[in-house]
């Protein structure tokens, strides 16, 4: 690069900075989040224990995950694992975790203490029922049953109901059309859509709940599902 030009230069720095940008954007912040917390773990284990974390011996590695085992989960240890590894791989080392004897002790570790994941029970139309039932005709209470309602009829994960936009929402002669722009198994944002169609019961229809929702917060544009105070009072801004 000694005969580069200056403005050749400049706009090799500008494409790096765009391949760290989308480098960084592999990954989700929460997950990114999760990687550092895991990371620091790793790094006061081995601190105090007088043991390099970077780069990292394989057996250093092994005798880590086997101390994890006694209080913490198989998926866990996992998780804890790919932080070691992506910050090897950064930094331009090899990673540990791929070695034998890493991956031996991990496969004892799940032999040993299971893998299998406590799914909490699915909730029943009746359930349902009696939870929109208790629900208060106030404007806190209209939200919520159309959110419950909106979630349940579209398997809609946390993230994907509060991310809805007005213009999300498609109406049709069945109900709507819900437009996902982004979820936890659409990481690069393609979106897809959804139908909530009319329930055969008024008191559990998420169609319905939903019209009265928006037709009580007035919501023609922007988030549909947003904070409300004690007061009734309607948040411009979405909920977390």
């Amino acid at each position: 690069l000694g005969q580069t030009r200056p403005a050749t230069l400049a706009h090799l720095d500008t494409l790096a900075d765009s391949a760290r940008t989308f480098a960084a954007a592999t990954r989700s912040a929460s997950t990114l989040r999760a990687y550092q917390s895991d990371w620091s773990d790793f790094e006061g284990w081995c601190s105090t224990r007088g043991l390099g974390p970077l780069p990292a011996e394989p057996m250093v590695v092994a005798l880590y995950v086997t101390a994890l085992a006694d209080t913490l989960k198989p998926s866990t240890i996992t998780r804890r694992l790919a932080a070691i590894s992506v910050v090897h791989q950064r930094a331009g080392h090899v990673s540990p975790t791929g070695d034998v004897r890493v991956r031996e002790v991990m496969k004892g570790i799940r032999r040993l203490l299971g893998t299998a994941t406590q799914e909490a029970s699915p909730l029943s139309i009746g359930d349902l029922r009696r939870i929109c039932d208790r629900l208060p005709e106030t404007t806190i209470g209209l939200r919520d049953r159309a959110l419950l309602l909106v979630g349940f009829a579209g398997a809609l994960r946390r993230s994907e109901l509060v991310g809805l936009d007005h213009a999300d929402l498609t109406p049709r002669e069945e109900g709507y059309v819900a437009l996902l722009r982004r979820s936890k198994t659409d990481q690069e944002a393609v979106g897809r859509r959804v139908a909530l169609p009319h329930g055969h019961e008024p008191a559990t229809c998420p169609v319905r709940a939903m019209d009265q929702w928006l037709e009580v917060a007035a919501i023609d544009a922007g988030p549909v599902f947003r904070g409300v105070s004690r007061h009734g009072r309607i948040a411009p801004t979405r909920l977390s």
